[in-house]
């Protein structure tokens, strides 16, 4: 029985000793399931704000053709249509900054993030954390110029 006793510490004594090893890589693999999460919901957002700019550039045309259009106006009638210009305008400076914010993030995204946190994941991590709040403002940029856009459009018509 003092035998089995034994036995029995000794071998659970093994199992632990061998399942500390295995601490760092389940860390380590933590990390890499959080870069990859994170990595996905930064994607997710990105591709939510892609989805809007073709429609975010028409809008853009739009706005330019109407703003054109109030400029071909007689003087007195021009000068009437100033508020709306000055609204025209105003939405043409989000859409345009909208666009802008996308393109400016999409090249700095990929090109930081692909090549120098390729090998640091914990420098990784930090990165596609403060991403997911850049991503995130951008994206908010567009559906909210589009958002302000569909409004005046439709009060303007």
């Amino acid at each position: 029985m003092k035998y089995l006793f034994f036995f029995l510490a000794a071998s659970l004594l093994v199992l632990t000793a061998c399942n500390n090893n295995d601490s760092k890589k389940d860390t380590a693999s933590a990390e890499t399931v959080l870069a990859d999460s994170l990595n996905k919901q930064v994607d997710d957002v990105h591709i939510k704000g892609m989805a809007k700019m073709a429609r975010l550039s028409k809008m853009q045309q739009r706005t330019q053709q109407l703003l054109d259009s109030l400029g071909k106006l007689p003087a007195k009638a021009r000068q009437a249509a100033t508020p709306v210009k000055e609204e025209l305008e105003g939405l043409l400076k989000e859409l345009n900054y909208a666009d802008f914010a996308m393109d400016k993030w999409m090249t700095e995204f990929y090109v930081d993030h692909k090549d120098t946190l390729k090998d640091n994941l914990s420098a990784r991590i930090e990165y596609l954390r403060s991403q997911q709040t850049v991503a995130g403002k951008v994206t908010d940029a567009i559906l909210g110029s589009l958002q302000k856009g569909d409004s005046l459009l439709q009060r303007i018509r």
